[in-house]
C-alpha cells in the first residue's frame, strides 16, 4: 500500500494512533452520532451533521492533536 508522498510514515502513524484512541470500538461512531443529535431518526441526524459540520476546522484540529501537518 502506498501513502501520499506529502506525508511521512511517522505522520501517518501518529494519525492512526490518534484514530485508534478515539474510536475504541465498532459502535463508537454510531453512539456518538446519537449523543450529538438525539432527536428524530438516525438518518436525519446524519444528514443534519453532514450539512452543518465544518470539516476543515476538524481536519486542522486533528492535525494539531496528532502532531502532523495539515494540507
Amino acid at each position: 500500500m502506498k501513502g501520499n508522498a506529502e506525508f511521512s510514515g511517522e505522520e501517518r502513524f501518529k494519525l492512526m494512533r490518534l484514530v485508534r484512541e478515539m474510536v475504541g470500538g465498532p459502535i463508537t461512531g454510531y453512539m456518538l452520532g446519537g449523543m450529538i443529535h438525539a432527536e428524530g431518526s438516525m438518518a436525519a441526524s446524519k444528514i443534519a451533521m453532514y450539512r452543518e459540520y465544518n470539516f476543515r476546522s476538524a481536519e486542522d484540529l486533528v492535525s494539531k492533536v496528532a502532531g502532523v501537518r495539515s494540507k
